[in-house]
């Protein structure tokens, strides 16, 4: 499997890759620098985030949060609430 070619449909995307797990879901252009957009984008998509951190406070939890924010919001999703606990 060549990981650096862009999937060119969804159930083209493997299951157990060392590549960003959400890659297949994206579609590239061929300019260089290269553009990009999502295949999930401008449908209305809603996301709710949870994480969970079995340290004493919330500092502790670090960026799992962002880590599953931005990733999502890149692919068109609107996060509607996030729930830390910790």
């Amino acid at each position: 499997m060549d990981i650096n070619t862009p999937y060119k449909a969804i159930e083209d995307c493997p299951n157990n890759v060392d590549i960003d797990r959400l890659y297949c879901f994206y579609n590239f252009d061929d300019n260089r620098p290269g553009g990009w957009s999502s295949r999930l984008a401008g449908q209305g998509r809603k996301a709710i985030l949870a994480a969970i951190c079995e340290q004493k406070n919330k500092d502790d939890m670090g960026f799992t949060l962002d880590a599953m924010r931005l990733p999502l919001e890149a692919l068109g999703y609107e996060i509607i609430g996030e729930l830390p606990v910790w």
